[in-house]
């Protein structure tokens, strides 16, 4: 269903409302949407502006770009607010000897203090009476190109909003300008080149704050510049520039925004200039760090007010600067209570602002194995002391829940961390970051096999019997093992039944943060309301998909059951009393007891969902397989976990206090060198970029003085008989060690006798 979108139309003194689709609407059709919606006869001359709820200034619409940029900004703070006004306004010139109508802008200029303007040579400046606009008239300051004018009479609401449409006007026009008079109270401009008679003077007006243009002779006599680093082009000019662009596009590159420059406007800006354009205006759209901590405060009891039952921690230090901030959503924290299975993953990130800083989080899974952010936290480092606040944090908002995993890398502290706040918690490593530090030992493709065929089985006999073998194999390996292992579980036989989870890496937490490397970049303030807002939207689209479900299991485990039930044609089962039997499959057997719910391979009580023995002995005894899955794969469950919303709130103006609170931003920990924007991949994990190429044996991965590959002599001569000269092929065999390999006496000339393999 389309959104339509809110216009209140200004016309003649009156006021109607009617309701625009942002989609159909352009150019060509507002006039008759106009009349169809307002019931208002639009007359060929008259001319459209707009502005948005909360500002002063008023767009003119010329194309069908004004148009979607007017319904973009309506959509963003709505309502939109439509004019209609005749496109030129003329003065009224009264038969000589007849008393005259002035127009009132005129009069204003008449009768102000803008008579009382000099311009630099010390002249009155005169008024072009027959150029004036009038004042419900505002022209668009950055419409397209071909439509950007300067006349008389034009208004800027400040002095700087005229320096940078006089800026972005010369620009456009391919010229210099020089500033003859430039105050607060009035500027005057002419063309840089000697000779060239373009001029501008502008002033302000009795409020003390519009700008008025008073004089303009806009013929050039000059040719013009061309398309290099033009000086007019500030940093601030193009902050302007891509200001609306970037908003949509945050993590655009400094080389992106050179060609947006220059695509856009024929300019081509520094390296330096686009990348302080880009500071400036992210300033701009988002505000600035120190600004976004003294918001921190009454944010933290905007979110309380909004969201009652939600745990929110603001930690100060000593002198009032931001420490730590903690949130746990009423929504976040009710969804996990009643729907989620009682596991959480847990990890940290580094931010990417001004004052880095680390984001850690706790996820959780529900029944359909969907991400469930259930708390997370802004600190100032990831270490021992920052994790067990953490921790204690997520047991205030929690509890002590009876049953509980937690899911880890083995981060620096946090072993002991989980170990003071969750004694009773089982701890589970990551078997993927298990793996690497296990590849660090160099001990074969074999032993690796066997890592994951330990750490991977569900039964726990087997396993032990591995475990055996591993330690008399390679007792470095075994001890490997206990000595990474001690005190954590690091293997799905060791799972806790009452998890009812088998998963084995920690994807969980690393998923959702890589979700949210948007608003990683952004201030603090930005940060917390980018991630309140993704957690808003899932929890609404979910619940709204698990409405349209029909079947009482989710759809993951669905497809699960449909492809275990493949496998059990060509077992055998063998049934026993009590809901017991043998299920046998080539030289195997296990054992399965479906009132208990278990089965010899341990599968079935590690997930909570039938294996593929208790699938086959289930449908031997002619029972429901959906009665026998966990409830936390259930439909209602999925729906229950998703019925606990997380409130809108409003804009800054409705929440923040009369009395400005202030927090200070935390103490800069600068790293030496370059800030480093994304983190180092291990030597395990896909690299992009150009990979390094040998020059010797046109191999990758590796230079010339660490190449190992033997070369033929007879490359060699088949390089010299192509018409490389007998010296250089000399030259280049002994530089790549090829004389020297035959002894120091042997000859560079002629063919060589030897015939060495590759």
């Amino acid at each position: 269903m389309d959104i339509e979108l809110e216009v209140i139309v200004h016309y003649a003194g009156e006021t109607k409302t009617m309701f625009l689709d942002p989609d159909r609407v352009s150019f060509v059709t507002i006039n008759q949407d106009i009349e169809d919606g307002c019931g208002l006869k639009v007359a060929k001359d008259c001319e459209l502006s707009f502005r948005v709820d909360g500002e002063r200034d008023k767009r003119i619409l010329n194309c069908d770009n004004d148009v979607s940029m007017m319904m973009a900004l309506g959509q963003l703070s709505p309502p939109l607010h439509l004019f209609m006004s005749t496109k030129v306004v003329s003065i009224e010139r009264p038969d000589e000897g007849m008393p005259g109508v002035v127009n009132e802008s005129l009069l204003n200029i008449l009768v102000g203090d803008v008579l009382e303007e000099m311009d630099t040579d010390g002249e009155f400046e005169p008024v072009d009476e027959e150029e004036i606009l009038s004042d419900e008239e505002e022209v668009s300051l950055f419409t397209h190109e071909r439509d950007l004018v300067l006349v008389v009479g034009q208004d800027f609401k400040d002095v700087e909003t005229f320096r940078l449409a006089l800026s972005h006007y010369a620009i456009a026009k391919r010229f210099d300008r020089t500033y003859l008079k430039n105050e607060s109270a009035r500027v005057t401009a002419k063309c840089s080149d000697v000779g060239c008679p373009w001029r501008i003077h502008a002033s302000r007006l009795q409020d003390g704050v519009t700008f008025r243009i008073k004089t303009l002779n806009d013929k050039h006599s000059c040719t013009g510049k061309g398309h290099d680093d033009s000086r007019m082009a500030t940093s601030n000019w193009a902050a302007t520039m891509i200001q609306n662009w970037l908003r949509h596009n945050p993590k655009s590159k400094i080389c992106d925004i050179i060609g947006k420059i220059r695509d856009d406007h024929g300019v081509e800006i520094s390296y330096q200039k686009a990348w302080k354009a880009r500071e400036i205006a992210m300033a701009s759209i988002y505000g600035s760090h120190e600004e976004a901590y003294n918001l921190i405060p009454d944010y933290a009891d905007a979110l309380l007010a909004s969201n009652p039952g939600s745990v929110i921690k603001l930690k100060r230090s000593i002198d009032n600067s931001f420490e730590r901030l903690f949130v746990c959503f009423n929504g976040c924290k009710g969804g996990f209570m009643s729907g989620c299975r009682p596991f959480l993953g847990v990890d940290g990130c580094h931010l990417a602002g001004k004052y880095r800083g680390c984001l850690l989080t706790a996820i959780a899974l529900d029944g359909n194995s969907g991400l469930f952010p259930v708390a997370f936290a802004v600190v100032e480092i990831e270490n021992g002391e920052s994790w067990q606040w953490f921790f204690e944090c997520l047991n205030e908002a929690i509890g002590d829940i009876p049953r509980l995993a937690i899911m880890s890398d083995g981060q620096k502290g946090l072993e002991g961390a989980l170990k003071r706040v969750f004694p009773w918690a089982e701890h589970r490593l990551c078997l993927q970051h298990l793996f690497k530090n296990y590849l660090k030992k160099n001990w074969g493709p074999e032993l690796e096999g066997a890592f994951w065929n330990i750490t991977k089985t569900f039964a726990p006999i087997p396993v032990e019997r591995m475990l055996k073998e591993l330690e008399q194999n390679k007792p470095d390996a075994y001890n490997w093992f206990l000595r990474n292992g001690e005190g954590k579980c690091w293997r799905r036989s060791l799972y806790n039944h009452e998890i009812k989870c088998n998963h084995f890496t920690n994807n969980c937490a690393e998923s959702f943060n890589s979700k949210i490397l948007d608003v990683r970049h952004l201030t603090v303030y930005n940060l917390v309301d980018g991630i309140r807002q993704k957690l808003m939207t899932d929890i609404f689209k979910r619940h709204k998909i698990g409405l349209t479900w029909t079947d009482p299991l989710v759809p993951r485990v669905m497809r699960h059951l449909k492809k275990e039930m493949e496998k059990i044609r060509s077992y055998r089962v063998k049934k026993s009393l009590r809901l017991r039997a043998e299920v046998m499959h080539e030289e195997r057997t296990w054992a399965v007891d479906i009132e208990t719910r278990s089965c010899s391979c341990n599968d079935w009580q590690v997930s909570g969902v039938p294996c593929s023995h208790a699938i086959a002995a289930l449908y031997d005894f002619r029972l429901p397989i959906e009665d026998y899955v966990h409830d936390f794969y259930r439909v209602d469950m999925y729906r229950s976990c998703y019925s606990y919303p997380i409130n809108p709130l409003p804009d800054k103006g409705s929440w923040l206090s009369l009395v400005p609170k202030t927090l200070n931003p935390p103490h800069e920990r600068k790293a030496p060198g370059r800030p480093k924007k994304k983190r180092q991949r291990g030597t395990d994990e896909d690299r992009t970029g150009r990979t390094v190429q040998c020059k010797r044996c046109k191999g990758h991965g590796h230079n010339r003085k660490t190449c190992k590959v033997p070369l033929n002599r007879a490359i060699l001569d088949t390089g010299r008989a192509r018409g490389r000269g007998r010296g250089h092929d000399s030259m280049r065999g002994r530089a790549r060690g090829q004389g020297y390999s035959e002894g120091r006496g042997a000859s560079s000339e002629g063919p060589s006798t030897s015939s060495t393999q590759h």
